[in-house]
């Protein structure tokens, strides 16, 4: 018996509201969600500041309808993605337009130009992966996906109109609308006749006002989509940014950023149906002792539970899942993502090779020597999915910056790289040094390799590139009594909430009242003058680590760093 169909016994359907239930606990879904007032919508959103090409953009869609062409509404496989998916389909939806949905699988990026599977394309409520060649006469709205030039007039050619909507990071300063727009034309017997158009919307775009960048590809359709199709945005939506400032690493100290994430992190649940069905969804596989339904979202919460979630369900391939919890009121059930997610990791790190050098740490692994296991046989998943998850761990243990490739036989798949300092280039960087890097400045994957890789010249040109860099740092706080300091930690903890990790206010502990309270496989706990601090490297203790306050819902968690 399948997931799908394990936790379709558990609905409960003899009430008007829909009662799920997993083991002992219930799970409620609640609908309709508040609105901000408009004056607070335009400030959050910069209502009053169009990006360029919208007006374009509209024309684009126009043309597209004008020709009966269906709507399709492709998003990028990740959190960012997800919501941007969401809103988009909100809007479309809102506006009165009907759409059909596509991502790709394996956590690719872009309009994928190679083919995986060939088949016949077939219109659904869903398509999965569709390959470039197979997109003819439609309007497509591609939301938080790379999308290149040479793609664009590829999908012109096939007759179809375009509007991507992005936010990741671009070279140089295109002249507007040259380098944003393009129009594939025939010559017939009566003249010139259009075959299809597209523009690209980019907050990124040199001109594009400086405090529009730390935007995700969320809040680009928030802007520009909302204005396309005429339409109010939703508490939910802004709050659903937030979510993504973070997924994202975005700027999230942008005073601007900050008050996006309080409209996250202050609406009530209850107010914002599907982040509270993701929210509960996401604690179905966690046992009972330690499952957490909060009434609002912290960051705490979105970190490492609701982020890990959506990813672990693409990793799996599990997109229609993630769309039909969003989209769907009627579908409302949970499959445990992470817990196989964990699995395949273990089980990835037995045939990891690890390769540390004086600034980078090269993690090597060939998925053909991988045996099959009973997640491989019933997921379809590729074990390239993971690589960048495999890299932030690594990142986090080594303090260096961490290079990951996958081959099969000896053949280059794919890699990924996690930069050490957030403000250091490092996508031109490796580009640079022959690999095809796509993605953001300090976290992006490798798509080939372009020539033979000398890795001790580049390491030794990494140390360079390093040497000038200039981390803020953590803002580290001596206390030598945490209880006396209650009040303190909490304040520091709020302020945490709006930070870029790199800069969490810690504490260095010089006091001497503490003993372990606890231990366990995964953590140790400490008891430091009456309050409990945990953590999940046992070589840690309070006198050789940091100790950072957090958020847990309305409570106040203390958790050793290095």
């Amino acid at each position: 018996m399948s997931y799908f169909q394990v936790y379709l016994s558990y609905i409960d359907f003899s009430c008007h509201t829909l009662v799920i239930r997993f083991a002992k606990s219930l799970v409620f879904c609640y609908n309709k969600p508040i609105k901000l007032g408009k004056e607070q919508i335009r400030r959050l959103n910069l209502q009053d500041y169009t990006l360029q090409g919208v007006d374009l953009a509209k024309q684009v869609l126009e043309n597209g309808l004008a020709r009966g062409y269906p709507i399709v509404l492709k998003g990028d496989p990740d959190v960012d993605g997800l919501m941007a998916w969401f809103v988009g389909a909100k809007m479309l939806q809102k506006a009165g337009y009907s759409f059909h949905s596509c991502v790709n699988t394996d956590r690719r990026h872009g309009m994928v130009e190679e083919e995986l599977v060939k088949k016949e394309r077939s219109w659904g409520e869903f398509d999965y992966y569709i390959p470039t060649e197979y997109h003819q006469n439609e309007i497509i709205i591609n939301v938080d996906s790379s999308i290149s030039a040479e793609e664009m007039l590829q999908l012109t050619s096939q007759g179809n109109f375009v509007i991507s909507l992005d936010h990741h990071e671009v070279e140089g300063n295109p002249l507007f609308p040259n380098q944003q727009y393009w129009s594939t034309t025939e010559e017939t017997g009566e003249g010139v006749s259009l075959i299809g158009e597209a523009v690209l919307i980019n907050n990124q775009y040199d001109f594009e006002p400086e405090e529009l960048r730390f935007w995700s590809g969320t809040g680009v359709v928030l802007n520009a989509l909302s204005k396309i199709l005429e339409v109010e945005i939703e508490t939910e939506w802004v709050a659903m940014h937030g979510v993504t400032l973070l997924s994202d690493v975005r700027d999230i100290e942008n005073p601007l950023a900050r008050e996006i994430l309080k409209v996250t992190f202050e609406t009530p649940l209850l107010e914002m149906p599907t982040l509270r069905k993701l929210t509960q969804v996401c604690q179905a596989e966690v046992p009972t002792a330690f499952q957490r339904f909060p009434e609002k979202l912290d960051r705490t919460f979105v970190d490492f539970s609701l982020s890990p979630y959506i990813n672990a369900s693409y990793q799996l391939n599990l997109s229609e899942y993630l769309f039909r919890l969003c989209i769907q009121t009627d579908f409302f059930y949970s499959l445990p993502a992470k817990t196989i997610r964990t699995r395949i990791l273990n089980h990835m790190k037995d045939y990891l090779k690890v390769t540390e050098l004086e600034n980078l740490v090269i993690l090597a692994i060939d998925v053909a020597e991988i045996p099959e296991t009973s997640d491989s046989k019933e997921y379809n998943f590729k074990y390239t999915s993971f690589l960048g998850l495999i890299a932030n761990q690594y990142l986090r243990d080594s303090g260096k910056t961490v290079l990951i490739a996958a081959v099969e036989k000896g053949n280059w798949l794919r890699g990924s790289v996690r930069g050490f300092h957030s403000e250091v280039e490092y996508r031109e960087f490796f580009e640079h040094h022959n690999f095809d890097a796509q993605g953001h400045k300090g976290a992006f994957g490798l798509v080939s390799v372009k020539g033979a890789i000398n890795f001790p010249q580049l390491d030794k040109d990494l140390g360079i590139l390093e040497q000038g860099a200039t981390q803020q740092g953590l803002n580290i706080h001596v206390m030598s009594n945490l209880l006396s300091e209650f009040d303190k930690l909490r304040e520091l903890a709020y302020e945490n909430e709006f930070l870029l990790s790199s800069h969490f206010h810690s504490i260095s502990y010089s006091g001497l009242a503490y003993s372990t309270f606890s231990e366990s496989a995964k953590k140790r706990g400490y008891e430091v003058d009456g309050m409990f601090v945990d953590s999940f490297d046992k070589d840690l203790n309070p006198k050789n680590a940091l100790i950072v306050p957090y958020l847990y819902g309305d409570e106040l968690k203390l958790i050793l760093r290095k």
